[in-house]
Formats: structure tokens, C-alpha cells, sequence
């Protein structure tokens, strides 16, 4: 794998902020675009696969706190360059911790990048489409959008499939989604990965 953008430090250089508790944080790092090579085996025989990912690396000593629910965690590359990251904690009663966050990052004519925090005050995201799944009702398709100064429509986030649970002690949804610009019928603009835990 090779590294197509620096490291970006998520949060405040790095550490991230989950709750009002003290130490209710992470170290948090990612390299929204890694240009990767490998390959695949399966029962039916194997498969080279190539492409751009995206890495993440977090740690921390806490889990989410009293009043917290879960989270819908979003990493999105668009094809025009910009990338971005945004995780909704959610409280039990179903609104938005303001402990939320993201970033938003955009190419810059020079080479560079111009990179900006987000907060639970500027990202408007609205599941738009449910999936029952096991035992619960998920989130498969999400408007999202961001103030107009960083993003002027909204964009269609949609699970490539709706079933991308993960069955194991603690149960989450994790997969690939698929990146539209305006609603459902719009051109795709990007691609990228969902995380969601605590339905």
C-alpha cells in the first residue's frame, strides 16, 4: 500500500473528543487515500483486487458514556479529490451528542490541502431508508449535508447492499456505500464506508 495523502490527525492534532467525562477521548489518525494492491482467496478460486482505501487508526480507554447509544461513522472519498469524515454519536433519546465530529478536507490548486473541522452543528445527516436486519431496523441510506460554503448539495449516501452486519458478541453494521450528489438519481460522485453500532 501506498500513501496518496499525508496522515490527517482527526480532532484537536490527533486527539478526539467522544464525551464530557475527562478522558472520554481518542488518539485518532487517517490516511483517507492508499492506493492498495492485493489479493482475495475464496472458495471459488482467487481474485487480484486494486484500488484507493482508506486507513484509520484509533485508540482509547473508554468506551461511549452514560447517555450515549451508539454512533453512524462515515468515511467518504469523492472522486473530485475532497474527502470526508464524520461521526454522529447519538444519545438514547435519538438526537445528536454535540460531542459529533468530522472533517472535511479539499485539494488546493497549490498542491496542498485546506483542511476543516466539523462540528455536531454543521452536518445535517438524515437516515432516508431502513433495513430490518436480524433484530433491528438500520439505516441504509442517509442525506447528508454540510454548510453550503463546503458543500453546496446534499449528498445521497446508500449501502451497495443493505445486509453488511457483522454477527458476532458485539453486532455491527460495517460496509461499502455508494456516494450521489442531490438524492437517489443523482450522479455518483464517490464512494466509501459506514460504520453504525447501538441499533
Amino acid at each position: 500500500a501506498q500513501p496518496e495523502t499525508p496522515i490527517l490527525l482527526q480532532g484537536d492534532a490527533g486527539f478526539s473528543v467522544k464525551g464530557a467525562a475527562p478522558g472520554n477521548a481518542s488518539h485518532y489518525y487517517s490516511v483517507p487515500r492508499l492506493r492498495t494492491r492485493g489479493s482475495v482467496r475464496t472458495p471459488v478460486g482467487s481474485f487480484v483486487i486494486e484500488g484507493i482505501s482508506w486507513l484509520d487508526r484509533e485508540w482509547s480507554t473508554s468506551a461511549l458514556e452514560p447517555g450515549q447509544r451508539g454512533w453512524d461513522w462515515f468515511a467518504l472519498q469523492l472522486a473530485d479529490g475532497r474527502d470526508l469524515m464524520f461521526y454522529r454519536l447519538r444519545r438514547n433519546d435519538g438526537a445528536t451528542d454535540p460531542h459529533s465530529a468530522g472533517v472535511f478536507v479539499r485539494p488546493d490548486p497549490a498542491g496542498g490541502r485546506q483542511i476543516e473541522r466539523l462540528f455536531a452543528k454543521d452536518v445535517m445527516l438524515e437516515p432516508a431508508r431502513f433495513a430490518r436486519i436480524g433484530t433491528a431496523r438500520y439505516p441504509v441510506a442517509w442525506r447528508l449535508r454540510l454548510p453550503e460554503a463546503a458543500l453546496q448539495s446534499a449528498l445521497w449516501v446508500e449501502a451497495r447492499l443493505p445486509d453488511q452486519l457483522h454477527r458476532g458478541v458485539f453486532p455491527y453494521w460495517e460496509g461499502a456505500v455508494v456516494v450521489r450528489e442531490g438524492g437517489p438519481r443523482g450522479p455518483r460522485i464517490g464512494e466509501g464506508y459506514v460504520g453504525l453500532t447501538g441499533y
